[in-house]
């Protein structure tokens, strides 16, 4: 939502249009759901559930070792970098850690 509408105000000066493409990005997640869900139902099972979220899981740490900690290393602030991304890392295994 904001990560689109702040630049897209900010270019344009427009609200509406901002605020009409934060919506419609919104909806792009839900419709895909729903599009796969429609596509995937014949051969959903648990391995395949299972499966679909390592890879989705892999991809999120993927982007965020390769883009966004090192993107944050060419800032030329390493150390808040690396203690960010450790701050991130301990965050989410206490979350899974109490929720499992």
């Amino acid at each position: 939502g904001i990560s689109t509408a702040a630049p897209l105000w900010y270019a344009t000066g427009s609200r509406t249009k901002s605020a009409g493409a934060a919506f419609a990005s919104g909806l792009a997640e839900p419709a895909g759901a729903v599009l796969a869900y429609l596509v995937l139902s014949p051969f959903l099972n648990e391995t395949l559930l299972q499966a679909m979220t390592l890879l989705a899981a892999g991809v999120m740490c993927w982007v965020s070792v390769a883009e966004l900690l090192f993107g944050g290393f060419s800032l030329g602030r390493k150390s808040d970098a690396a203690a960010g991304f450790a701050v991130g890392v301990c965050g989410m295994t206490l979350g899974i850690a109490i929720l499992a």
